[in-house]
């Protein structure tokens, strides 16, 4: 439970019971209730509701915002993650898995430096969390691309496009084109000189 009180400027008054109500909260507060109390100086009775609201809101929420330090070892990064939010989760009492986005950014970070198999192992997390999403097998697709592993890049492209389409994911064409990417063979047939005029005039009606 989080308690959060403000006070603007109500005059002496309800500063004496502002204090005290902070001082019976610092000696007496029932375990596991975080609390805040805080001063608003500049505003009044009135103005002051908005505000608080945004506050009380940005302090309940905080354990569930994780850092990604730019400067972190991305190889501890998704660790850290589920520690973090497996720890959110015990304080609200019901399961917040590690957001999407947060797991897609710890992946390509790995990829960028290089960690593929460390990468495609976090893609496949994300997958496995959110099923219903394009952009995380078109994220696994990328990863099992760049090592070479066109099967796997493939199939995982493949369902990116199915889902994007279904859902009318606004990358749906681009998820498209990663899987024509790696379907066409390079060097077959199809795409010998005689076949070069009509591959040409596909791509300018697209």
């Amino acid at each position: 439970t989080t308690l959060y009180v403000t006070i603007g400027d109500e005059g002496e008054a309800l500063d004496r019971e502002f204090e005290s109500l902070k001082a019976l909260l610092k000696k007496r507060a029932p375990k596991g209730l975080e609390w805040e109390a805080l001063k608003f100086g500049d505003e009044d009775h009135g103005s002051i509701v908005l505000p608080t609201h945004y506050a009380g809101l940005r302090r309940i929420f905080e354990p569930w915002r994780f850092v990604l330090d730019p400067r972190a070892d991305p190889l501890t990064l998704h660790a850290r993650a589920k520690e973090h939010f497996a720890r959110t989760s015990k304080r609200a009492g019901f399961d917040i898995p590690v957001p999407e986005p947060t797991t897609n950014v710890i992946g390509y970070r790995l990829m960028a430096a290089g960690h593929l198999p460390e990468a495609i192992a976090v893609f496949r997390t994300n997958a496995e969390a959110y099923p219903q999403s394009a952009n995380v097998y078109d994220s696994l697709g990328e990863a099992y691309e760049k090592q070479g592993d066109l099967d796997q890049a493939r199939t995982n492209y493949a369902r990116a496009a199915e889902i994007g389409k279904r859902i009318a994911d606004p990358n749906a064409a681009i998820y498209e084109q990663n899987l024509q990417r790696v379907t066409k063979p390079a060097g077959s047939a199809s795409t010998a000189p005689h076949h070069v005029a009509a591959i040409v005039a596909r791509l300018d009606d697209k």
